[in-house]
């Protein structure tokens, strides 16, 4: 920022994606009618650990703009069986 003159926007890092969650951020405010919606943030078992960046940012975009956050994974009791599943 230091030799830029122009405005500098992070796209990605290994933590946030800050305008991913922006666009999620407008998406729930232009489709709800409550002042206080009900937002589930889920996710299913990969195979490979992958960066948490979109989840992050969307779970504090949600949030700092009022919405009630629920973070929730599905109930599985055999992990090893979905990854060899999901590798083949």
């Amino acid at each position: 920022m230091k030799y830029c003159n122009k405005p500098v926007v992070s796209l990605e890092s290994a933590t946030r994606h800050p305008l991913q969650s922006f666009a999620d951020v407008i998406t729930i405010a232009e489709t709800t009618t409550k002042p206080k919606p009900k937002v589930v943030l889920t996710w299913a078992p990969h195979i490979k650990a992958l960066p948490q960046a979109v989840p992050n940012s969307f779970a504090e975009w949600a949030i700092a703009s009022g919405a009630e956050v629920v973070v929730t994974q599905p109930e599985v009791t055999n992990w090893t069986r979905i990854s060899l599943t999901a590798h083949r």
